[in-house]
């Protein structure tokens, strides 16, 4: 199975060498990601980047770091080590903590790609509106690892498959975007009013129809209920 991101992760590049910027460029836009270079500022939107692509020459600049420091939404940090990176430097200290993974220059595209992936993977948790991803070969969405099938009506874990109702399924989608929040009965009623009429006790017994079926996924995604607050899609290991 094939899939592509609805919306292309946006990657900003910070690099002292401007070959190395448009090999990482043309390298990583052939893979559909939406590459910025910080020379061309156009990187205000912070909130809408994935990935800081920085190498460790421009790590210790006090206006990269000024800027980054700026960022509403820091980003985890691809850090391209090219001489030693002096983690004691109180400048760059701050941006350890964002450092998700490091590689040393020179490396192979390949080996950058394992990174990338690496990346992905541990901030899936992460979740916005463009984490979701579209199937190449069928009416199919993607998000945490979760597989919703609209052609046939089901989602997949894994090896594992579950088939829904269409309210059903809708509902899932609903919950799986705002996974660790809570979402009241009313709130799910106007969510699905363009797509179907449902009165809140209907909402409820769907709801609990669908906590039944996803208990075939070995608990590793659940639904919980507070009272006054609604129901939130929780994932395995997560409190």
């Amino acid at each position: 199975m094939e899939w592509m991101d609805f919306v292309p992760k946006q990657i900003l590049i910070i690099h002292h060498n401007p070959m190395m910027i448009n090999l990482l460029h043309f390298g990583l836009s052939k893979q559909g990601y939406h590459v910025k270079n910080y020379e061309d500022k156009q990187y205000t939107i912070s909130s809408q980047l994935d990935l800081i692509i920085l190498d460790s020459h421009r790590a210790m600049e006090q206006t990269v770091l000024r800027t980054i420091r700026s960022f509403r939404h820091v980003p985890p940090i691809l850090l391209l080590c090219e001489l030693p990176f002096d983690n004691g430097k109180s400048e760059a200290s701050g941006l350890l903590a964002h450092v998700t993974e490091k590689l040393c220059a020179p490396f192979e595209f390949e080996e950058l790609n394992l990174k990338l992936e690496s990346i992905w993977a541990k901030h899936r948790m992460k979740i916005r509106p463009y984490d979701w991803q579209v199937s190449v070969q069928h009416k199919a969405f993607k998000l945490n690892e979760i597989e919703i099938y609209l052609d046939c009506m089901e989602i997949r874990l894994g090896h594992i498959r579950q088939s829904l109702r269409k309210v059903e399924i809708y509902l899932f989608m609903q919950l799986l975007q705002r996974t660790e929040r809570y979402t009241s009965a009313e709130q799910l009623k106007r969510l699905l009013a363009k797509d179907m009429e449902l009165d809140r006790r209907r909402v409820e017994y769907y709801v609990n129809e669908l906590r039944r079926k996803i208990k075939v996924f070995d608990d590793q995604i659940r639904i919980r209920t507070k009272r006054n607050f609604g129901y939130c899609l929780q994932f395995k290991g997560v409190s």
